[in-house]
């Protein structure tokens, strides 16, 4: 039976705490000190403990009476003797780190409806519909589903409840904007549900989180992650404190915490198996689970029948074709592009989608000038001066590759990391989102996206002073215009453009 996880989301007042500086080497043998760690280190701390299915409360970052009891569980279970040793935290954060980089957690957000929260990117398929946005697991051992809805949706909530184990204690909170209900229903499986409301009440968010037993501290982990303001990645960083405990010497042996997943996780695709979820009751669902994975073993089957049948027929299988290769790039001028190197070193010849192809003007430090031969006049972007301050509001724009769709997204600059990238929350998804400019609200470009990350930037001051030493014109004077605080600006428009490879 589940413990009750109504502090989860109840937003429980914790005692404050004082932020520290980073201390000197940790001693493993020492006395844990909380008083010794920051907000953002605490709240690494309380997801590591909800992975160990010790901590059930909210990850706020303060360390109060929940967090206390969890890393007594943890010892109990875990530890050497009776006292909570740095040595004892270090096995749990190891044991965290190791499912944070393997599944890919990262910090993902609705900005629209202000609700950020964790989600293991790596390990989840995503399939979205013009309804609802689906994330399943292969062997559908963790789904999601996010909607959203003018109404509140008691319905689904309803559902939970009436599909509960007997005897098993639910979960239920009600406040002004936010619903929450969670059970073990009766086909085993754990379900949770969390409705918030934004847009002044006029609309309903809702995630919905599906998981079997070895999934349970994921599902947790989601569910616990929730907040109405934005926070960094919950990764350990290379300063503070527990950076030092990690790199401390006396390695304790490899904690015998049993990782969420179990042995032979599996990472590849499913399909979409949470079709129909908000309509009914969720006993309906798990027989669409389990059809679901009678259909995708079905359909291995017959694709293994298929390639034993090309074999015995000699025959050679199909070409691959070749994946196309596309970026985003602004004008910083009439006539010459930014964007990327990766996108330069990726191909012979470049072009703007449906437009001309390009000439390599300059290439480095991770940038990349063209221009159309011919000359153009039309829009161009401003670059700010300087790093933006954190907090920044930031929108990127981009165009889908193919049919041209706008893409746009708004959030706020992060934290600076160690390796001089910028996290932000304005994250766009799909191909073609490298050199996709951040604007900030003067008009001027604040950063571009980094490829391969799609929620770290490049701070522009490293693009302003590349451009200067490669002798490329541009301006840094404010253009109010050009700001997105409603629909794109037709200067922003004319001025962004999506990069294709023509090999």
């Amino acid at each position: 039976m589940l413990r009750p996880l109504l502090a989860a989301l109840a937003l429980v007042a914790a005692a404050a705490l004082a932020t520290a500086p980073a201390t000197a080497q940790v001693r493993l043998d020492a006395p844990f000190d909380p008083g010794a760690l920051d907000r953002q280190e605490v709240r690494i701390m309380q997801a590591a403990l909800t992975l160990a299915g010790s901590y059930d409360a909210s990850i706020d970052g303060l360390w109060g009476a929940g967090s206390r009891e969890a890393l007594a569980r943890f010892q109990d279970r875990f530890g050497r003797g009776d006292v909570v040793t740095w040595d004892t935290v270090k096995r749990l954060l190891d044991a965290y780190e190791r499912e944070r980089r393997a599944s890919g957690w990262q910090v993902v957000s609705r900005r629209d409806a202000g609700v950020w929260h964790l989600r293991p990117e790596a390990i989840l398929r995503r399939d979205e519909t013009a309804e609802d946005i689906r994330f399943a697991t292969e062997d559908a051992g963790l789904i999601l589903l996010v909607s959203t809805s003018p109404e509140r949706p008691r319905e689904i909530h309803d559902a939970v409840l009436a599909d509960r184990q007997r005897g098993a204690e639910p979960l239920e909170r009600e406040a002004p904007g936010l619903l929450v209900t969670g059970a073990k229903l009766r086909g085993g499986r754990n379900a949770y549900v969390r409705s918030d409301s934004y847009d002044g009440g006029a609309r309903w968010l809702t995630h919905v989180i599906v998981a079997d037993d070895a999934n349970l501290a994921r599902a947790l982990l989601i569910l616990s992650s929730v907040s109405r303001e934005p926070y960094a990645n919950l990764a350990v960083g290379p300063d503070g404190t527990l950076a030092d405990l990690l790199g401390a010497s006396g390695r304790a042996p490899e904690s015998p915490v049993a990782e969420p997943g179990g042995e032979g996780f599996a990472v590849a695709a499913v399909g979409s198996v949470l079709g129909g979820l908000m309509d009914g009751s969720l006993e309906r669902t798990e027989r669409r689970v389990e059809q679901a994975l009678r259909a995708e073993e079905e359909r291995r089957e017959a694709e293994r029948a298929a390639r034993e049948r090309e074999r015995d027929l000699a025959l050679p299988p199909p070409a691959a074709e070749p994946e196309r290769v596309f970026a985003t790039g602004f004008y910083v001028n009439p006539s010459d592009i930014l964007s990327t190197e990766p996108m330069a070193n990726a191909c012979r010849a470049i072009g703007v989608q449906g437009g001309p192809l390009l000439r390599r003007v300059a290439v480095g430090q991770g940038f990349a000038v063209f221009t159309a031969d011919g000359g153009r006049s039309g829009p161009w972007l401003r670059l700010a001066p300087e790093a933006p301050a954190e907090g920044t509001p930031v929108s990127a724009v981009s165009f889908r590759p193919g049919n041209g769709a706008l893409r746009e997204a708004r959030g706020r600059v992060g934290a600076r990391r160690a390796n001089e990238l910028v996290d932000h929350s304005a994250v766009l998804r799909g191909n073609g989102i490298a050199g996709t400019p951040l604007i900030g609200d003067d008009g001027r470009v604040v950063g571009t996206v980094r490829p391969g990350e799609i929620d770290a930037m490049v701070g522009v001051e490293r693009a302003v002073d590349w451009l200067r030493d490669s002798g490329i014109d541009f301006a840094t004077d404010a253009r109010p215009s050009a700001a997105v605080r409603g629909a794109v600006p037709e200067e922003v428009r004319g001025a962004v453009v999506t990069l294709d490879c023509r090999d």
